[in-house]
């Protein structure tokens, strides 16, 4: 049982003791030898084509509450936190893939060791640099055959993450807001 519990204050593994969900198709196939979850249904869609390469099962661990299914490593002696948040994007050939640059670029990128902050052309890297909420932060926009991955990675303190994730979430939704003909000159230039 100790191995199945979680950390009474944490919710999450107790210390030295790590358990995660079998990864892939194989975590939801079979229960047990004889009865079935998902099989069938990965068996009849690879009738028609499907398999590993385009068929993906994000297993889950069903004692980790919600908030914590992300948390890949918890340690208090790393003061550093390298976070992603992230969204969809678009594949090479869709035509928003040339829209998601330009709110890559609008996002920006900051470093601490540049000596700039107030100064930068991008909100979300003024406010991290003012508010030394980050020690580095950098949008992202990734293409692929047919999807893509847009976001913001971060390094952080961990007593930051909160105001980090949210400068991230606010300063994106703006961009479907409200975006100045300054901004978008600045971006695509």
């Amino acid at each position: 049982m100790e191995h199945i519990s979680l950390h009474n204050e944490t919710g999450l593994d107790p210390p030295g003791i790590r358990v995660r969900p079998v990864p892939g198709l194989v975590a939801a196939d079979y229960f047990a030898p004889g009865y079935f979850v998902w099989a069938v249904i990965i068996e009849n869609l690879a009738k028609i084509g499907y398999e590993g390469k385009n068929l993906h099962m994000a297993a889950y661990d069903w004692r980790i509450s919600f908030q914590n299914t992300e948390v890949g490593m918890l340690d208090d002696d790393i003061p550093l936190a390298q976070n992603a948040v992230a969204f969809k994007g678009a594949s090479w050939t869709d035509p928003n893939s040339i829209t998601l640059v330009v709110m890559q670029a609008m996002l920006g990128s900051w470093n601490k060791s540049s000596g700039s902050g107030k100064d930068m052309g991008s909100e979300l890297a003024k406010r991290v640099g003012i508010n030394e909420i980050a020690e580095s932060m950098m949008a992202f926009n990734t293409n692929y055959k047919d999807t893509g991955l847009f976001g913001v990675f971060t390094v952080a303190k961990l007593d930051c993450l909160d105001d980090i994730a949210y400068a991230i979430m606010y300063k994106t939704t703006k961009l479907a807001y409200r975006v100045s003909e300054a901004d978008v000159t600045r971006a695509r230039n």
